[in-house]
């Protein structure tokens, strides 16, 4: 229940994309149906593998998040180096400061 009410705007116009196309497939109009279809596969895809995950107990988000903390300490370490670095040879530099004439 938790997946329709979350994905409800998905759900709703992934139904009305596959109404018209088979509105437009009765009508013999062809020209725009291959473009419908694979509009309605995008949608249809991560909707999919997303009720996948829920019924298997998979939380995907969980382990992005996961998976960002671990990289996110030594990439802050190392972008701390880099401006102290930077900071250190500006900060002794005359760039950026006004002079009195």
């Amino acid at each position: 229940m938790q997946f329709i009410r979350s994905n409800l705007s998905t759900i709703g116009a992934l139904a009305t994309a596959v109404v018209s196309l088979m509105g437009e497939a009765a009508q013999g109009d062809s020209s725009g149906v291959a473009s419908a279809v694979e509009a309605a596969l995008c949608q249809a895809i991560p909707l999919a593998i997303d009720l996948l995950l829920r019924l298997a107990g998979i939380n995907v988000g969980g382990k992005i998040q996961e998976i960002l903390n671990k990289i996110r300490k030594p990439i802050q370490s190392a972008i701390d180096k880099v401006v102290g670095s930077f900071k250190g040879k500006v900060g002794n530099s005359k760039v950026g400061r006004t002079y009195k004439r």
